[in-house]
């Protein structure tokens, strides 16, 4: 009898130009009575369903400081890291502009993908790795 190894993957998308909003026929918006897919519960899904799985199965690994390495950001396709706490992993991807971030749990890898503007084709990358508790936070 051969151990399984339970494959994971699960993908959940943030992005900031969402709005919960309808129109009516004279184009006025209003608040829709059945928002799905926004900002804030696609964040939900995000800290519920993925990174809540990413810790799961990364077991007695997971803490809480987490490293944030991003490579080919922004227009001079710059990299760089820096260590969160893991209720902030989402929100250490965020720009002050329009912006779309898929982020992929595949087995006990969490990437992330962000488009910006300028990030047009999404070719900044981001890896994320538990570092331990005991270690300093950096944002």
């Amino acid at each position: 009898m051969s151990d399984t190894v339970e494959q994971t993957e699960l993908v959940a998308t943030i992005q900031s130009d969402c709005t919960c909003e309808v129109f009516n026929e004279e184009e006025i918006p209003t608040q829709s009575d059945d928002c799905f897919g926004c900002y804030g519960d696609d964040l939900m899904y995000l800290r519920d369903e993925v990174i809540a799985k990413w810790v799961e199965v990364n077991g007695d690994d997971a803490s809480n400081a987490v490293r944030v390495e991003g490579q080919s950001m922004g227009w001079q396709y710059l990299y760089g890291y820096k260590v969160v706490i893991l209720d902030d992993v989402a929100e250490s991807l965020n720009l002050r502009g329009d912006f779309r971030i898929v982020f992929t749990l595949k087995d006990t890898e969490l990437t992330a993908r962000r488009w910006s503007h300028d990030e047009p084709t999404g070719h900044a990358v981001f890896t994320f790795e538990f570092v331990g508790d005991d270690a300093e936070i950096t944002h």
